[in-house]
Formats: C-alpha cells, structure tokens, sequence
C-alpha cells in the first residue's frame, strides 16, 4: 500500500487489540475500497421500477418487478447456502450501476421499453409525479 494512507475509527482499532489481547482470531480483507450503492442510485432504482410498472403492461407491481429483476440478475450461489437472491442493499456503486443497467437492457430488449437516465426530464419528472402522489416534496 504505497503511498496510501488507511484511516481506522478509534473504536475498531480498540476492538482488534481487545480480540489480539485475548488471542481472538480476527479477519483482515485486502483491497481496495469500493464504496456502497448511493442513496440517490437506490432511489432512481425505485423510480425505475415504478416506471416500469406504469409504462407496461404486464399487471406487476414495482414491488413485483423488483423482485423478479433480482431472482433474474442477482442469483448467487454459496457452497454453503446455495443458491440465493442478492439483496439490493448490499450491491456496491459498481454493482448497483451493473444491476440497473441489466435492467434497462433487458427492458429495452423484452418491453421496447427505454427507461431514461437519471438526470433525463422524463425521469425526473417522473420522479417528481410519483412523490406528490404520496405527498412528498419535489426533488
């Protein structure tokens, strides 16, 4: 790790020498850092699956359509476990770019159904209509 620095709240550091001290076994990942999936990613994820909802029709819920974009794009499998769903809360920015992007994919592909970026009018103003609905501000 040259010429990088690692910064370590008090309170962990605290805990290693605790479990060091009483011979406790402690695990250290190397890598490098990518940070969680981002509250607005998460949002526009939401807003995507509502608009999907709302622009097919299929009968499916956003709530319906998450689920079924996660048992299609976020199988995995543990040799413990087997095979399970990902949760979307664990994706990382990467992951989470990934996992939209599969859905616009599929979306356009399946539906010829083009769900807009994030920063597109429609999408916002998509946005926008949804939260008056359930009567919150604008963003």
């Amino acid at each position: 790790m040259k010429n990088k620095k690692v910064a370590y709240p008090e309170q962990v550091i605290k805990d290693m020498q605790e479990k060091i001290a009483n011979n406790e076994k402690i695990l250290i990942e190397y890598g490098d850092f990518v940070p969680k999936r981002t509250l607005p990613q998460n949002a526009y994820l939401h807003v995507v699956f509502s608009y999907i909802a709302d622009k097919t029709d299929t009968g499916y819920s956003a709530d319906d359509f998450k689920e079924i974009f996660k048992y299609k794009f976020l199988k995995r499998y543990s040799e413990i476990f087997g095979m399970y769903v990902q949760p979307t809360h664990t994706l990382d920015k990467i992951e989470m770019i990934e996992f939209i992007e599969k859905i616009k994919l599929f979306c356009l592909d399946f539906f010829k159904l083009e769900i807009p970026n994030p920063e597109d009018k429609r999408i916002l103003d998509y946005y926008n209509f949804e939260f008056k609905k359930i009567g919150k501000q604008n963003i």
